[in-house]
């Protein structure tokens, strides 16, 4: 695990090197890429019970204030395994110096704990959150995910955007 995370830090720093489009292309759209962290507060989920510390990769690509996205989520705590593949819509509302978004789609999200349970299974978000645009490139982003199947979780999370 300690060798994923090194590589992902290392992909990151490398693609965040790489020239991205001008301001103005970033408020109207563009592509993005990013990474982020949080906390997983599951409900109703057979073997999960601790609140599960994740981290994930998103991509995405809009006009306007549509974006496409999916990405990856994922944490291995408390003798669980979890990791999530999800794509939805987003749409991005400018709020004074601070650009609000609301997102909606579909996930599949498979999980597996130490006492034997295992599952697989598609199902829904929905989820809010705030980006700040830090340099001409570089946002941060906190969200906040609703999903559901199996049973429901709510993830809280921080990360970097880079458009």
């Amino acid at each position: 695990m300690k060798s994923l995370f090194k590589l992902v830090v290392l992909a990151f720093l490398l693609f965040a090197s790489v020239d991205s489009f001008a301001q103005e292309q970033a408020q109207e759209g563009g592509l993005e890429y990013g990474i982020h962290f949080g906390r997983f507060l599951p409900a109703g989920i057979d073997g999960i019970t601790e609140i599960m510390p994740m981290w994930g990769l998103t991509f995405g690509g809009g006009v306007n204030q549509k974006f496409f996205e999916g990405g990856f989520l994922g944490g291995n705590a408390f003798g669980a395994k979890y990791s999530s593949l999800y794509a939805g819509l987003r749409l991005d509302m400018p709020v004074e110096q601070l650009l609000g978004t609301i997102s909606f789609g579909l996930q599949l999200t498979s999980y597996e704990t130490d006492t034997g349970i295992k599952q697989d299974r598609g199902g829904g978000y929905i989820g809010g959150g705030v980006m700040s645009q830090l340099d001409p490139d570089i946002w941060l982003r906190i969200d906040m995910k609703f999903s559901s199947t199996p049973g429901s979780g709510l993830y809280f999370g921080l990360g970097f955007v880079i458009r």
